[in-house]
């Protein structure tokens, strides 16, 4: 009877999980290198003054986002422009938690300040 009833709860956890499984997004950058702003799209024959990435472009899209989500970071964060350097990375861990980054990894150049 004990068995049965082992069983009967593994399905019944088994399948509860099933029913409640969701979609997570999982957005993921890397190589920032401070690039905190949007920049030119240079190569962009067409259109090259077009502006792409940055956080802010970041925080719009997470805006729209239904799903739960989770937010990574592959390293070389500040490494790259003034505003990174000069605050050995500050601005980056701030913009980050502001965006609810879950996990980052410090890249090799981040290392060096």
């Amino acid at each position: 009877m004990k068995k049965v009833s082992a069983m009967l709860s593994g399905l019944f956890l088994f399948f509860a999980v099933q029913v409640s499984a969701k979609t997570i997004t999982i957005y993921h950058t890397t190589d920032v290198h401070g690039w905190y702003s949007a920049r030119p799209a240079r190569w962009n024959k067409d259109n090259p003054v077009r502006a792409i990435g940055g956080f802010p472009a970041l925080a719009a899209l997470l805006k729209k986002e239904t799903n739960p989500y989770i937010l990574l970071d592959g390293g070389d964060m500040f490494q790259g422009t003034p505003e990174g350097a000069l605050t050995k990375g500050m601005a980056s861990v701030t913009l980050m938690n502001q965006l609810g980054y879950g996990a980052v990894v410090v890249g090799n150049p981040d290392l060096l300040t």
